[in-house]
């Protein structure tokens, strides 16, 4: 595992050339996921002028399809 960077509290890394953000989905207790994105994600990501709204919006698109990841 590779931490990349990390945006108010959510965690990009990179483990076994897959690409991960790591975030708490826990609306009344922690519940800590991992959604795994694109590398074309990840460069979106890191050329963004706000890159943590970058990461907002990918959680938001993979969880209005259902896609919330996987347990950490």
């Amino acid at each position: 595992m590779r931490n990349i960077a990390e945006f108010d509290g959510i965690l990009l890394f990179e483990s076994a050339n897959r690409y991960y953000l790591q975030y708490d989905a826990g609306a009344h207790m922690i519940k800590i996921k991992n959604l795994e994105i694109t590398a074309a994600e990840v460069k979106n990501i890191l050329k963004s002028e706000d890159s943590a709204q970058a990461v907002y919006d990918i959680i938001i698109r993979y969880q209005n399809k259902g896609i919330y990841g996987e347990d950490a």
